[in-house]
């Protein structure tokens, strides 16, 4: 069991020393290119970085996490969807609040099976 956790650790810090270019810190790496021509959106988390992708669909992504974890919210004219909750290292449904007053509920795509959970009332 240990022997499995410092495999995973060590794969860890390969997968991040790999991703690094210009910079030895992952954080000042550039986001997706995709991501930087669409307009942010600033919030209160400045863990999180919000773009409006299109009316009504925002595509919110955690910039300081080496996995590039993008969560995407869209609001439709009764309730919102919320697609993936990120990693957890900061409140989610605190940006959600920010940009939608609607019920929202959140949806997994990480492939385990997961019921749909009340983000916002």
């Amino acid at each position: 069991m240990k022997s499995s956790f410092l495999l995973i650790l060590f794969l860890l810090a390969v997968a991040c020393q790999s991703k690094i270019t210009e910079s030895k810190n992952w954080c000042d790496q550039p986001l997706r290119a995709g991501l930087l021509a669409l307009q942010e959106r600033p919030t209160q988390h400045p863990w999180f970085k919000v773009y409006e992708v299109v009316t009504g669909v925002y595509a919110i992504a955690e910039p300081y996490n080496f996995q590039e974890v993008i969560s995407y919210l869209i609001i439709g004219s009764e309730k919102a969807l919320l697609f993936d909750t990120g990693m957890g290292l900061d409140s989610i449904s605190s940006v959600v609040k920010e940009l939608t007053t609607r019920a929202c509920q959140a949806r997994s795509t990480d492939g385990r099976i997961q019921p749909v959970v009340q983000v916002v009332n």
